[in-house]
């Protein structure tokens, strides 16, 4: 659904325009999936965040 309307491609962008170090941005990533980690099981979590954190990485 994501990838259909195009909003991952422009959230990726928007992410991507983050004058950030790598390290940072890895943080960033690690801290989402632990708040995530909290609320829903590991294959719903992987679903939604792999389309995103993939391009960026």
């Amino acid at each position: 659904m994501l990838a259909a309307s195009g909003s991952s491609a422009a959230l990726i962008q928007w992410v991507a325009g983050f004058d950030v170090s790598p390290y940072v941005m890895l943080l960033m990533m690690f801290g989402i999936l632990l708040l995530l980690g909290m609320f829903m099981d590991q294959l719903a979590m992987m679903l939604r965040t792999v389309p995103i954190f993939f391009p960026i990485v």
